[in-house]
């Protein structure tokens, strides 16, 4: 899915309009990622951001990457029916696989798939 940010540089007042592609990645209601989501990849040079999205009644999930993580942070927790975006990957992320968990509540892995940064 692509969606448009619209953003202003300072106080100018032209807008310039910067496509985004978002990648939405459907955790089931046992904590396991759906197959078609489970290797995704992102660019960094177009600002892709990854969404974690609950599906059902599952969750709280915990996302977790493996050191290091491409985004500004390694830990998001995505809510019972929720979701949560990760923001772009840093510009000094590596490029190819960024392996992660998923766990429960009581910190159990449910999954452990990846996503794949590209340039």
């Amino acid at each position: 899915m692509h969606v448009f940010n619209n953003y202003c540089a300072g106080n100018n007042p032209t807008e310039q309009e910067e496509e985004v592609a978002v990648q939405t990645v459907r955790i089931n209601p046992q904590g396991m990622v759906v197959n078609q989501d489970a290797r995704v990849g992102a660019s960094k040079s177009g600002s892709d951001t990854i969404t974690w999205s609950a599906q059902g009644t599952g969750g709280p999930w915990t996302v977790i990457f493996l050191s290091p993580s491409p985004f500004s942070t390694g830990t998001f927790i995505v809510p019972a029916g929720g979701s949560v975006s990760s923001g772009p990957i840093n510009s000094g992320a590596a490029l190819g696989k960024a392996r992660y968990e998923v766990r429960d509540s009581f910190n159990n892995i449910t999954d452990d798939p990846d996503i794949i940064i590209e340039s």
